[in-house]
């Protein structure tokens, strides 16, 4: 039987705030919207297309947040070289592999948008399976195909925000929660928490064997 980690992207893996923010007021500005501030629109990395529309224009229909989040993705080519792993990503990731753990992404984001990150961060390598956002699907559905492509298999989901708690508990596998990320209020009940990336490959061997 397989034993997979099945990876958040934004905060789990990636700073992504260092380049998303700036992307996020780059589109705001280009398409003439209301500014909001960096703590509002934090609230958008990681989160649901449903969700990020209710923030950013909760008045107007999903179209009109989609040409948005297009925009979004032209400017993240710009930005997305102030990006960075958080410290022990890519040595943890190695080690990971190095003992037999297949290791898979699980993100709410566009394909083109997380190929892009990894390759930017030079993370592309580590990775068996990339799951990306699919639309209609919130973040238990898209770990529930990790788990398929895999099957059978034991899973753990690792993540910084309330969507990856949510997703391992509905697909009953168990999750880390990385404090060091984003939201870490966010993660309190994950099965396992961790301060550190350096600490994933023990903390994946305690919840998988």
């Amino acid at each position: 039987m397989e034993k997979v980690v099945a990876f958040d992207l934004d905060g789990t893996l990636s700073e992504s705030d260092l380049f998303l923010i700036p992307s996020y007021k780059a589109a705001l500005c280009e398409r003439g919207l209301p500014m909001l501030s960096d703590e509002r629109l934090k609230l958008l990395i990681g989160c649901t297309i449903e969700n990020a529309r209710a923030i950013v224009m909760p008045d107007r229909p999903m179209e009109e947040y989609l040409e948005y989040s297009r925009a979004v993705g032209r400017h993240v080519q710009d930005f997305v070289r102030r990006g960075r792993p958080y410290p022990g990503i890519p040595e943890s990731l190695a080690k990971l592999r190095t003992r037999g753990y297949k290791v898979a992404l699980c993100s709410n984001g566009e394909s083109h948008y997380v190929y892009q990150v990894l390759d930017s961060l030079g993370l592309t390598q580590y990775f068996d399976f990339v799951q990306h956002v699919v639309l209609g699907c919130d973040k238990s559905d898209l770990l529930r195909r990790v788990i398929e492509k895999f099957a059978p298999a034991k899973v753990v989901m690792v993540g910084d925000r309330v969507y990856d708690v949510e997703a391992a508990r509905n697909n009953a596998v168990p999750v880390i929660g990385c404090l060091y990320g984003l939201y870490p209020d966010e993660v309190r009940d994950a099965d396992v928490r961790i301060t550190a990336a350096d600490q994933l490959p023990e903390a994946v061997e305690m919840l998988l064997g």
